[in-house]
């Protein structure tokens, strides 16, 4: 046997086998496989992924509306919809009036109990 064709060929192969190795998916994804269609049809139409989940869930097909949502950003294309940040509240500054005669807050810091009334 020539050594450099058999490299070759081992080569080639190789390089066909990488190109054509999809890896396998998570058992819950697999399970969703036959009716990919139809979750695609209901996203179309503007079904949350919770929605989708409790359909799925009264035929029998048990699923958390995070596999649903794995799946669609997976199998569907759906990008992922970033979340808001929730704004934080900021104290109702007080009215002028009610500011003037009134003594100014400390600084901001740790509020520590006060051990004479406690």
């Amino acid at each position: 046997m020539n050594h450099a064709a058999v490299t070759e060929v081992s080569r080639n192969d190789f390089a066909t086998a990488v190109r054509d190795f999809t890896p396998p998916l998570p058992a819950k994804l697999r399970m969703l496989m036959p009716i990919k269609e139809g979750i695609a049809e209901l996203r179309c139409k503007g079904a949350s992924y919770e929605t989708i989940a409790d359909i799925l869930r009264n035929i029998h097909v048990t699923v958390s509306h995070d596999t649903v949502a794995r799946f669609c950003q997976k199998m569907l294309g759906v990008s992922p919809v970033p979340r808001r940040k929730q704004k934080r509240t900021v104290a109702q500054r007080p009215s002028r009036s009610q500011r003037i005669g009134s003594p100014q807050p400390t600084a901001r810091g740790p509020r520590v109990a006060d051990p004479n009334n406690v």
